[in-house]
């Protein structure tokens, strides 16, 4: 009986555990359900993240200019595309996603990023200031 109860308790336990994970199909999917930054000693930062049909890429190189590329996004299992608001510039970087770390290429030019939180509508802000 208590073999029984102790079975059943762990079939419970293991059910509650994957009842609650989230399922990623591809790429693409593990891209936009996270924030992605950079950051070094030097001020040099940027963070990519996703809410809904938009993303936002903040890129800082001295640590005082900040360039911020906002918009529509498209996103397929190696490409992202953002349609900046503000200038209609459509800004298209391959990826490359290694688990806990992607790398985007942009004109010949690649940024190694970190997954920060499993969380979309995290605010950039924070990221830059922990």
């Amino acid at each position: 009986m208590v073999r029984r109860i102790s079975g059943l308790l762990a079939f419970l336990l293991i059910f509650a555990i994957c009842g609650c994970t989230r399922v990623v199909s591809g790429n693409a999917d593990e891209l936009v359900m996270n924030v992605w930054y950079f950051k070094n000693d030097y001020g040099v930062y940027s963070v990519l993240s996703f809410i809904g049909d938009r993303a936002e890429l903040i890129i800082c190189g001295d640590g005082k200019n900040t360039e911020v590329i906002s918009g529509q996004v498209m996103v397929n299992e190696n490409e992202i595309a953002i349609t900046d608001d503000e200038t209609q510039q459509n800004f298209v970087m391959s990826y490359v996603l290694y688990g806990d770390r992607i790398v985007l290429t942009y004109d010949g030019l690649e940024l190694t990023m970190k997954k920060y939180i499993e969380a979309s509508g995290t605010s950039p802000q924070r990221i830059i200031s922990d």
